[in-house]
């Protein structure tokens, strides 16, 4: 369904700027372009779903997604939406209308060729957010994803400074499937769609599989704060990803996929000096999108209290901010038959939480960043699941029995429990909850 798009308002000065960066990178140029398309960055939930992609914006892996949010925390991760494609339309409604395109894919039957984004000058991620700064002529666009905490949502902003009037046309590229399977031909059109003027609804099977599968589907949402959105089903097809090319997948069959495209959404600039902002949320299943995403501080001000603790427990981590943070994105809670506890992700993005790589990082990840009490229940759950002198690899989605599919696992729980009686100096906690395991 069409709706008219409306105009949006400035909601900042002209004076105003984007906070600093943790890093930045100038996209001008070859040499920077290229080194763009063969640099990745993640983003986090805090719960097992993440985000992932290449600085120059071209996904090129199948686990590239702005939105993979984990169904069964911190498992049962999907790909729900691939990309954003954005187009800038210049004198929009005259004779000199024109149409730019912001982004780029890597097409099956295309030659093997490094993307690039003539129009991006700068790539930037800090803490929460990743960032591309865009200028098309008079025209600069500052694109800016955030991730919910702990929560299976998330927001894409656009910032325009414009001198004349314009308009901002941007279409989702819709996977919803499992994030580490693609596509092949067929399946993404069974795709539903559900729209009203601002929200969008993409309903599929689970996996994308069978159409007469009882199991529940996934359903992605997308709603913007303004503008409007147009429904206009698509299929992008043959979209290939060089890294798994380049992995040694067959090609044809494992290193490409289609992309569902349910419309777009469209926004309307009149021009000034000051930036005009706006914004498309999205979220998974019932939960509604959350267009006051970027207002929320839950994330920053747990950053905040975990670098703080970090530093208090380990002088020697004082100016380690980032590294405490990338500790953290690690960390994870998981719920097994009742009972929530700490693990830990072995590796974004292919791996899940796994006990070896638990037993082995926890020094680290928790003893020496102040988590005492997480690492004590971590090891007291994992204790309480001993077998035959073995400890769980992996905890089943359901409630079946943990996997116990690890030889050395048990040896590195001996050595982080001993690690966090030396650093806690809690001897009554490890005789009376640990002992049995330990002995």
């Amino acid at each position: 369904m069409s709706h008219t798009s409306t105009s949006t308002k400035p909601v900042l000065d002209a004076g105003a700027t984007v906070p600093g960066p943790e890093f930045s990178i100038d996209a001008r140029g070859e040499i920077a372009q290229r080194r763009l398309a063969r640099t990745e960055w993640v983003l986090t939930i805090g719960n097992g779903g993440f985000a992932m992609g290449t600085a120059i914006g071209t996904p090129r892996r199948r686990f590239h997604g702005l939105f993979v949010p984990a169904l069964k925390p911190p498992v049962s991760r999907i790909t729900a939406l691939q990309q954003m494609h954005e187009t800038i339309v210049l004198r929009p409604g005259t004779d000199l209308e024109e149409k730019i395109e912001l982004g780029s894919y890597e097409l099956v039957g295309q030659p093997a060729e490094e993307p690039t984004s003539p129009h991006l000058i700068r790539f930037e991620k800090d803490r929460t957010a990743v960032r591309w700064v865009y200028e098309v002529r008079e025209v600069e666009i500052i694109k800016e994803l955030r991730m919910g905490f702990r929560s299976s949502e998330c927001a894409v902003r656009y910032a325009i400074r414009a001198n004349a009037p314009c308009q901002l046309r941007v279409r989702p590229l819709v996977s919803l499937r499992a994030f580490d399977q693609l596509h092949g031909a067929g399946k993404v059109q069974r795709f539903q769609v559900d729209s009203d003027e601002r929200l969008c609804t993409v309903r599929a099977p689970t996996g994308g599989e069978d159409p007469n599968s009882t199991q529940p589907k996934y359903a992605l949402n997308l709603m913007s704060d303004s503008g409007s959105f147009q429904e206009s089903i698509e299929l992008l097809r043959g979209v290939r990803y060089e890294f798994e090319t380049e992995r040694g997948e067959e090609q044809g069959v494992s290193d490409w996929e289609d992309l569902f495209v349910p419309g777009r959404f469209v926004f309307s600039f009149e021009g000034g000096p000051a930036r005009e902002e706006v914004m498309i949320a999205h979220s998974i299943g019932n939960i509604k999108p959350n267009t006051g995403l970027f207002e929320e501080r839950t994330a920053q001000t747990y950053l905040e209290a975990t670098i703080r603790r970090a530093t208090e427990a380990t002088p020697g981590l004082g100016g380690c901010a980032g590294l405490i943070i990338a500790a953290d994105s690690f960390l994870v809670e998981r719920e097994h038959r009742g009972e929530t506890f700490m693990t830990v992700i072995a590796g974004y993005p292919w791996f899940a939480d796994w006990g070896r790589d638990a037993m082995i990082s926890l020094p680290g990840l928790m003893l020496s960043t102040g988590r005492l009490a997480e690492a004590r229940h971590c090891l007291q759950t994992f204790a309480r699941h001993l077998s035959r002198g073995m400890i769980p690899n992996n905890f089943d989605e359901s409630a079946g029995p943990p996997g116990y599919n690890t030889v050395d696992a048990a040896l590195w729980f001996l050595h982080s429990a001993c690690r966090y009686l030396e650093i806690s100096g809690d001897q009554k906690w490890f005789d009376d909850k640990l002992s049995s395991g330990v002995a």
